[in-house]
């Protein structure tokens, strides 16, 4: 079994397939069965699994996806059926939350087409993803503004500027 190069605690790498541009990483949560969303049960029981691609930081300049064979879970006492939640991933989305603030911070600075191919998801993805970050910037970070702006003018090749 490979050693967990992921740096991601909560799962256990099975296989890791490497090609020109991605890393294709195979794994499995550590953790035991979970709640059931709906009720917070315990009494839950296995209903199959579902392999679920989830996209992480690129390593080594190649983009890194991790396929997690998740648990299907059903409810004994509601009789719905859930996935077991995956550690370090984004609710929202398919990605882990370190990529999540890796985009929100990029996406400050570079195009969204440039770290949509660097990652390995849609422009459209990573524009949400900037949405996320600016409202979540716009909660915490405060502006101090001037009270009182002074303007003064000069004049530059005989032309007067402001």
């Amino acid at each position: 079994m490979p050693a967990n190069i992921l740096n991601l605690p909560g799962y256990r790498v099975l296989a890791v397939k490497e090609t020109e541009h991605d890393y294709h990483i195979k794994a499995e949560t550590d953790s035991p069965a979970g709640l059931c969303p709906a009720c917070n049960s315990r009494d839950v029981v296995g209903y199959g699994r579902i392999e679920v691609l989830v996209h992480d930081l690129a390593m080594h300049g190649k983009r890194v996806g991790i396929y997690v064979d998740a648990r299907r879970l059903r409810c004994k006492g509601y009789s719905k059926t859930f996935m077991e939640t995956l550690p370090g991933v984004n609710p929202n989305r398919w990605m882990t939350n370190r990529l999540v603030k890796w985009i929100g911070q990029q996406s400050l600075r570079r195009t969204f087409t440039s770290i949509a191919e660097e990652v390995g998801v849609t422009e459209g993805t990573i524009r949400n993803v900037f949405s996320d970050h600016v409202n979540d910037l716009e909660r915490s970070v405060r502006f101090e503004t001037p009270i009182w702006m002074g303007i003064d003018e000069i004049h530059i090749i005989g032309q007067p500027r402001v």
